[in-house]
């Protein structure tokens, strides 16, 4: 089956970038379903695996991949109900792993029942990690 011309070029355009970042907001522990039909259709066979799970030669794997998530819930939260695992094991685990050479999720949780000022506070921790670890190694 031919391989749509918008999906080739959104496959182009990750085999040219040497960092990934992907920031959403978690839905029901996963991306929102823009995001996940996104995955579906550019995560093709022959491009992002083969059928046995292998990375094929189509795919210059990324040196860097970000998963930054924000969430009403803390990460330890998020940890402490095993829904953390869960999203990393689909994000990193799943979608990643063999498609960049590091990669790490991030959670920019907490955000449920703050004050506008405490908001203001947090948004700006977040930005300034989102900043560090985008302009260093993530190991």
């Amino acid at each position: 089956m031919a391989v749509p011309d918008d999906v080739l070029a959104e496959q182009a355009k990750l085999n040219a970038a040497d960092i990934w970042v992907f920031i959403y907001p978690l839905w029901w522990t996963d991306c929102p379903a823009i995001l996940k039909g996104w995955f579906d259709r550019v995560w093709s066979v022959g491009y992002a695996y083969t059928p046995d799970h292998t990375l094929p030669g189509t795919q210059r794997p990324a040196q860097k991949a970000l998963a930054l998530c924000t969430a009403g819930h803390t990460e330890l939260q998020l940890r402490e109900s095993g829904c953390y695992q869960a999203i990393e094991t689909t994000m990193i685990k799943d979608r990643l792993t063999t498609r960049s050479l590091e990669q790490k999720l991030v959670i920019f949780g907490g955000s449920a029942d703050l004050t506008p000022q405490e908001w203001s506070d947090k948004r700006q921790q977040h930005l300034d990690k989102a900043y560090e670890l985008g302009s260093k190694p993530l190991r």
